[in-house]
C-alpha cells in the first residue's frame, strides 16, 4: 500500500526502515522515491544505506546507477534484464534537470510492468526535493505503486557526520559531477592529486576527489582500465587525507571491480579505513576478504595485511594474540623506518603501557618508534597520515612519561602546528590538535594504533 510523502530529517530512523524493507522484502517488487535537497544530502545518504548494507547482503546484489537521461534508463534495463534478481537498485537521478527526468520517467512507467516482474527487490529512484510533484505528474502509474516516499536532509537535527568527519572543515561536495568519459576522470584525478601534494588547498581537494569517486564508481563501463585508474586514485587520496568515510565508501566501490590481483590490497585499504572510522568489526570482514585473495598478492601486501590483523585484534581487546603479531612484524623490519616497523612499534607501545610492570618496555617502543617515524619522514616526506601516525606517538609517549612519574617531553601541539603549516589546513590533523588538549586518560581509555 503506498504512502504519502514524509519529510523526516533522523536518517538513522529512515536508514533503519530501508533495511528492515530490503531484509524482508526479499523476492518481492518494491519501488521507493528519495527527495534529498542538496547533492551532499544524498550522497551521504546513500554512502550511509550502502555502509550499513555491506555485510548484510552480498555486493552483487546491490546496485548504484548514475542517470542521465532516457538513454540512462534503457541501460538501467538492460542492466536489470542482465543481471537478474536485485535486492536493492539505487538509481541516483540528482543532476537530472526536469526535461532529463521526465524522459528517463516516461520510459519508467511504460515499462513498469517489467520491472515489477524482473526487479525482485527495492528499486530507489533518488532525485532532487523539488520534484515530488512533477513525479506525481509525469508518471502517475509509477507514483501510484509506490512503496514508500521519503525527504531526506543531512543538515538538521540527526543528520550524518560531516563527509570529513569534523566540525572544522565546512567542506560541501560539488554539485557538478566531473565529465562522464575517462579523459574527464583522469583530469579531475590529477588535480586532486596536484592540489594534495602541496596540500595547501585539501577542501578543494577533497571535494574534487568526492565528485570523481561518485562519478567513477556509477559510471557505465567503469571495467575500463582509465576509470578504475580514476576510482583508485580517489580512493588513495582520500586515504592520503585522511576523509575515513569518503576512503571507505571509493574503496567499497572499488573492491567490486578489481581483479583478484588486486582485490586483497583495496581490501586492506578499505579495512584501514574502517578501523580509522572506529568500526573494528566491519574492518575484520574487510579483512577477511582480503585474506581470502593473498595468495595472489606480493609479500609486503600479505605483510600489510597481518599488520592490520595485529590492529584489529587490538582494537578488539586482544592483547595477547595482536603483542605476537606485532612482535614478529616488527623483527621482520627492523631498522626499515617503513610504515610495517612504526605502526609495529606503536601497537606495542600500547599493549605494554597498560601493565604496570611494563612500563619501561612500553617507553622503548614508544621512542624506538619516534626515532623510526621521524627517519620515514625525513626519508619519505611529511604527509597527512604519517604526520597524524608521528603525532600519535608523541602522545603515546607523554602517557607513558606520565605513568612513569616524569614531566611530559614532547610538545605535540608545536610539532602538529608545523605539520599544519606545511601541508594545510588537513582536517583530521585538527580535530587530533583539538582532541590532544584534552587530558590523556582519554587516550588511555580509547587507544588508537590505526591512524
Amino acid at each position: 500500500m503506498s504512502q504519502p510523502l514524509v519529510n523526516e530529517d533522523q536518517t538513522d530512523e529512515l536508514i533503519r526502515d530501508l533495511l528492515t524493507r530490503i531484509e524482508f522484502g526479499v523476492g518481492q517488487f518494491q519501488l521507493g522515491f528519495v527527495f534529498g535537497e542538496s547533492f551532499k544530502d544524498m550522497l551521504e545518504f546513500q554512502h550511509r544505506l550502502f555502509g550499513e548494507l555491506e555485510f548484510r547482503i552480498p555486493r552483487a546484489l546491490a546496485t548504484l546507477h548514475r542517470a542521465s537521461g532516457r538513454a540512462s534508463a534503457e541501460q538501467l534495463l538492460t542492466a536489470i534484464r542482465a543481471n537478474g534478481p536485485m535486492q536493492l537498485i539505487w538509481c541516483d537521478l540528482h543532476s537530472m534537470r526536469l526535461n532529463e527526468l521526465r524522459k528517463f520517467l516516461v520510459l519508467l512507467n511504460e515499462c513498469r510492468g517489467e520491472l515489477s516482474k524482473r526487479v525482485r527487490g527495492l528499486l530507489i529512484l533518488a532525485m532532487r526535493n523539488p520534484y515530488d510533484s512533477d513525479v506525481r505528474a509525469i508518471a502517475p502509474d509509477l507514483w501510484s505503486v509506490r512503496s514508500f516516499a521519503m525527504a531526506v536532509s543531512t543538515t538538521e537535527a540527526g543528520r550524518v557526520a560531516d563527509v570529513a568527519d569534523g566540525p572544522q572543515t565546512g567542506v560541501a561536495v560539488s554539485a557538478t559531477a566531473p565529465s562522464a568519459t575517462p579523459g574527464g576522470l583522469i583530469a579531475v584525478a590529477r588535480r586532486a592529486e596536484e592540489l594534495a601534494r602541496r596540500h595547501r588547498n585539501p577542501a578543494e581537494a577533497i571535494e574534487l576527489a568526492s565528485s570523481l569517486a561518485v562519478t567513477a564508481s556509477q559510471f557505465a563501463g567503469i571495467d575500463r582500465e582509465d576509470d578504475l585508474l580514476a576510482l583508485n586514485r580517489a580512493a588513495d587520496l582520500f586515504d592520503e587525507l585522511l576523509v575515513y568515510k569518503f576512503a571507505v565508501f571509493a574503496y567499497r566501490n572499488l573492491l567490486t571491480i578489481v581483479d583478484l590481483e588486486h582485490a586483497s590490497r583495496v581490501a586492506r585499504k578499505l579495512g584501514e579505513n574502517l578501523l580509522a572510522d572506529r568500526q573494528p568489526s566491519n574492518a575484520a570482514l574487510a579483512l577477511d576478504h582480503g585474506l581470502r585473495y593473498q595468495s595472489k598478492a606480493p609479500l609486503r601486501e600479505r605483510q600489510m595485511l597481518e599488520l592490520l590483523t595485529a590492529e584489529i585484534r587490538l582494537a578488539q581487546g586482544d592483547y595477547q594474540g595482536s603483542q605476537a603479531l606485532f612482535i614478529a612484524i616488527w623483527k621482520a623490519n627492523l631498522q626499515r623506518a617503513n610504515a610495517l616497523e612504526v605502526r609495529a612499534l606503536s601497537g606495542l607501545a600500547i599493549i605494554y603501557r597498560t601493565q604496570s610492570h611494563r612500563i619501561s618496555e612500553a617507553n622503548l617502543f614508544a621512542e624506538r618508534g619516534l626515532v623510526q617515524s621521524a627517519a620515514r619522514i625525513e626519508k619519505r616526506g611529511l604527509k597527512p597520515i604519517r604526520a597524524l601516525r608521528h603525532a600519535k606517538l608523541m602522545r603515546i609517549q607523554n602517557s607513558i612519561d606520565q605513568l612513569r612519574g616524569d614531566p611530559e617531553r614532547h610538545n605535540i601541539d608545536r610539532y602538529l602546528a608545523h605539520a599544519i603549516e606545511e601541508l594545510g589546513p588537513v582536517p583530521e590533523l585538527l580535530r587530533f590538535q583539538e582532541n590532544c588538549r584534552s587530558p590523556v586518560a582519554n587516550e588511555l581509555a580509547n587507544p588508537d594504533a590505526s591512524g
